[in-house]
């Protein structure tokens, strides 16, 4: 460049630089003199639902995104997550092992090669704070950048965002997830067009009728946490299914076609004893 008359001032091989204004919609942690985290609508909502289904069991696995800047400064988008097997928590506790992390890590260069792991999450069953146990854990994300996710398995605020080694927590703009509910509709949000399609219409019911039945959708797709409130180990991941070899075994799901089979043999039951009581009414009439 230099024999073209071209003289190189300086190099910025820093954040790309990309207007927030393209996560508009998304669940947001800000803090006084750090970084912004915008969470996907889809991702928080799989993210609750998910500790809400393990529960009293801790769970907890790997965040996949991207980091940014604008004129406001640098900012974190988390689109996907991963989650360890609920083998790998306990009631009040939750250990990803040096291991874990690393088969995490690579899944999420499967599924998301144009992402990054951009930090971690776990669950506590009710609103609670970093315990000291998640404070020593999160010591071993030391980018400013890394960010630490606490969802909670019911109550309000839905979940608590820490950044850095230090766990600055952040406040949140967004402690309700009621209102990201129509992402549920098929809906494109920054989460779910990472899977390329939208939610199943009708998903919604279905998760209603499997509270009321007891049943368990089927599964697609070195850092302990202590301090929240036997489920087969189970591994998911944000967009795509995991492989079988983990060992998660098959669960049960609801199936409506199963559900309308069964009903229809019920009536044929009910209707083939009509026919024979009526039967042995008319014999019974015809012998007097």
């Amino acid at each position: 460049m230099a024999d073209a008359g071209f003289e190189v001032l300086s190099r910025d091989n820093g954040l790309p630089t990309r207007s927030r204004q393209h996560f508009k919609g998304c669940p947001t942690f800000r803090g006084d003199r750090t970084a912004t985290v915008l969470v996907a609508p889809a991702v928080a909502l799989a993210l609750r639902r998910g500790a809400e289904a393990a529960q009293p069991t801790e769970v907890g696995g790997l965040l996949v995104g991207r980091r940014f800047r604008d004129k406001h400064g640098p900012y974190v988008v988390v689109l996907a997550h991963l989650q360890a097997p609920l083998g790998d928590g306990s009631p009040g506790r939750i250990t990803l092992t040096a291991e874990r992390t690393a088969q995490l890590r690579t899944l999420a260069a499967a599924h998301h090669p144009s992402m990054d792991v951009v930090g971690w999450w776990h669950s506590h069953n009710v609103p609670s704070e970093y315990s000291r146990v998640d404070r020593e854990s999160q010591l071993l994300w030391s980018d400013p950048l890394h960010v630490g996710l606490l969802v909670f398995a019911g109550g309000t605020p839905w979940g608590f965002c820490y950044l850095g080694s230090t766990s600055v927590l952040l406040s949140s703009d967004t402690p309700v997830l009621a209102e990201l509910a129509g992402t549920d509709r098929g809906e494109q949000t920054p989460g779910n067009l990472q899977s390329g399609r939208g939610a199943i219409p009708g998903r919604t019911k279905l998760r209603a009728w499997r509270r009321v039945l007891k049943l368990r959708p089927k599964h697609k797709g070195g850092i302990a946490s202590s301090g929240g409130k036997g489920h087969p180990p189970v591994v998911s991941v944000s967009g795509g299914e995991v492989p079988a070899a983990w060992g998660a075994p098959p669960r049960r799901s609801w199936d409506p076609q199963q559900h309308n089979t069964a009903v229809l043999y019920v009536v044929i039951l009910v209707l083939a004893l009509g026919v024979l009581v009526l039967a042995i009414t008319l014999a019974n009439l015809s012998f007097r």
